[in-house]
């Protein structure tokens, strides 16, 4: 908060739209001050503030660029990109796990099934890891942070754990 409140005073706010501006930098990720586009506390440089828009999950977009969590992914397709959910994305090239590209060779569209997981070429995935013998029908997320089952297993983190 301390950088946030040195950048505030820079651009000459009050002391009243400085407190507003740091209150609401906590309820949402990216915001917009004046022509300069945040990210939490850190200004995002070279932003295009007149077309910044989030898309969820961490990700945001202006006219020339993608962001996730406030730094620009310079690889990613500009026209097709798409959030699939959290931590989640694909374009007509990748998909993307956060802001890294993964190489799975995987052209069809994703399904995120939430917490990492995701279903391509009818398989599941854990991030960047096929979960290995994981059967795709009856495969679901369970509501502990990164577990999920199916028929035959439960995992964790992508990993096949005792029931």
């Amino acid at each position: 908060t301390a950088l946030l409140a040195m950048a505030l005073v820079l651009l000459g706010l009050s002391h009243k739209q400085q407190r507003k501006i740091t209150k609401n930098a906590f309820e949402a990720t990216y915001f917009k001050v004046n022509d300069q586009i945040f990210y939490y506390d850190k200004p995002i440089f070279n932003a295009d503030a007149s077309s910044f828009e989030m898309l969820g999950y961490g990700y945001a977009k202006d006219s020339n660029h993608i962001y996730y969590d406030g730094r620009k992914i310079k690889e990613a397709h500009y026209d097709s990109f798409n959030v699939m959910g959290y931590g989640l994305a694909q374009d007509k090239n990748q998909i993307w796990v956060f802001d890294r590209a993964i190489n799975l060779n995987i052209k069809t569209p994703i399904e995120s099934l939430g917490n990492l997981y995701f279903k391509a070429d009818g398989q599941i995935y854990y991030q960047r890891i096929l979960v290995q013998n994981a059967d795709p029908k009856s495969f679901e997320i369970l509501p502990q942070d990164h577990l999920a089952q199916d028929k035959n297993h439960r995992y964790y983190r992508g990993q096949i754990i005792a029931q």
